[in-house]
Order: C-alpha cells, then sequence, then structure tokens
C-alpha cells in the first residue's frame, strides 16, 4: 500500500474513532436542509464521505476534495440509496455550469486553505457556484487559538478493522502567530507507519468578516456551537443577497443564544 493511500485509511480510522458519536454537525445541517426536496448540496472537502454520505440520502450531493485517495475510500462507501457525485479537484479550479442550494465548508477545511489571496479566490468560487437564493455554511474552529507548543503525546488510540491493527495516533503541536503546524505520527506494534504533518489556520473573525464581505457575499447568520460543548466552532450563514428576506428567514432559527 502506498503511503498516500496508508495516508487515507488513517484519515477514515482517525474519524471512526475520535468522530463515531460526533454528528452533530451532520444532524444540524439535516435540520436546515429538510425543508427542501431533493437540494443540490457541494460539500467542500468531502474526504471519505463522513458527511457527504448521510447528506446523499435524500438530497443531490457533490463530494469534491482534492485527494484522491480520500475519494477512491468514499466511493467504495457508496450505496444504491445514496445520489452523490465524486469530483477530484481543488475548490478554486472548480468549473460547472451547476448551481447549488448549498454549500458547505465542513469541520474547519476553510482553516486548511492558505494564504489569502487563495482563500479569496475559494469564497469568489462559491459567490458564482450559489442559486440565487442558495446558503453556503462554513464550519471554523476557534481552539487552534488556545494551542501551546507541546512535545508528542497520543491523541487517538483504537483497532484498525481493514487491516486488523491496534494503532496509536501521536501530535506534536508548533504554534506561530497566524496558523498551528501539527506534527503527526502513526505507532503500530512499536513501529511507525506513517508520518504527516498538517498546517491549521487561526483565522481570526473579524478579519474573515471582512475578507467575505470583500467578495460581496453576506453573512445572514454566525452561529457558535452545535451545543453547549462545541461552542468554539464558528459557523458561518452567507449568501449573495444583502437584503433578501426570504432567505434570511430560513436560518434564523439558528441564531445564536
Amino acid at each position: 500500500m502506498k503511503n498516500s493511500e496508508i495516508e487515507a485509511l488513517l484519515y477514515d480510522w482517525h474519524n471512526n474513532i475520535n468522530l463515531h458519536n460526533q454528528n452533530k454537525d451532520i444532524n444540524f445541517y439535516k435540520k436546515i436542509i429538510k425543508n427542501k426536496i431533493n437540494a443540490n448540496i457541494l460539500i467542500i472537502g468531502a474526504g471519505t464521505g463522513r458527511v457527504a454520505i448521510p447528506l446523499s440520502e435524500n438530497n443531490n450531493v457533490v463530494a469534491l476534495d482534492k485527494d484522491i485517495n480520500r475519494l477512491n475510500r468514499l466511493r467504495k462507501k457508496i450505496k444504491s440509496k445514496n445520489k452523490l457525485e465524486i469530483v477530484n479537484v481543488d475548490i478554486e479550479h472548480y468549473k460547472t455550469s451547476k448551481k447549488f442550494d448549498y454549500i458547505i465548508i465542513p469541520y474547519s477545511t476553510m482553516q486548511n486553505i492558505y494564504p489569502k489571496c487563495k482563500q479569496r479566490k475559494v469564497l469568489r468560487n462559491i459567490k458564482r457556484l450559489l442559486k440565487e437564493y442558495g446558503t453556503c455554511i462554513i464550519d471554523n474552529s476557534n481552539r487552534f487559538k488556545e494551542f501551546k507548543d507541546e512535545d508528542y503525546k497520543n491523541v487517538c488510540s483504537g483497532f484498525c478493522s481493514e487491516i486488523k491493527m491496534f494503532i496509536n495516533e501521536y501530535e506534536k503541536c508548533i504554534v506561530h502567530k497566524k496558523y498551528i503546524i501539527l506534527k503527526k505520527k502513526f505507532i503500530c506494534n512499536n513501529k511507525n507507519i506513517l508520518r504527516k504533518k498538517e498546517r491549521w489556520n487561526i483565522l481570526d473573525e473579524r478579519d474573515f468578516e471582512k475578507l467575505i464581505l470583500s467578495e460581496k457575499l453576506n453573512i445572514k447568520n454566525k452561529v457558535y456551537g452545535y451545543d453547549d460543548f462545541t461552542k468554539h466552532r464558528v459557523i458561518y450563514f452567507l449568501n449573495k443577497e444583502k437584503k433578501d428576506e426570504k432567505a434570511k428567514s430560513q436560518d434564523n432559527v439558528y441564531k445564536s443564544n
């Protein structure tokens, strides 16, 4: 198995171990979309399908990701009831005549996009891809700004049924002014099976909102968390129309307390 395939497998394993009960964001999206029949949805950073697959049971979903190995794993999970199209491309280069009712950027995916000029291109493409009354939902994390420099520590452990082995994941955090670096290593039978490095941007809310508005997208709403335990997550609702009461009223129920 190639390193890129191992990385995709371990990404899937991590989600299954760490996020197997964390379907709060999925339920949140379902609640928003439930009044729309066969909504056209674009998932940016779909990965191995954690969000895309459940939403494709009752909607038309395009699962977009630049990592072909993660998408190959997603493809194996698709069932006949899923209405799901897989696209292997970076969002800033995605071209289609389709327009979407919803564009979802889940679980800090936007914080993997840098530099700012690329974020700008992504927002510009989102605006182009949204329907007139469409909504873009972006989930960012405020927790990265609370991280401190740390040596390797165990963050995830569990059995991987696909390779029939018990795996330990370790992370080392290096904090910079505007981003953090997570160095990861995966240990199995006292051997390293993969090392990787991830960069996560610390997005200042005010700066990010200025960027959104500069691309003539309207912030309809902003919610802090899916419940009391996820208040560090900032969920944005964006649309193209600044004075559109019809679209605005759709998400008022999700105003932050």
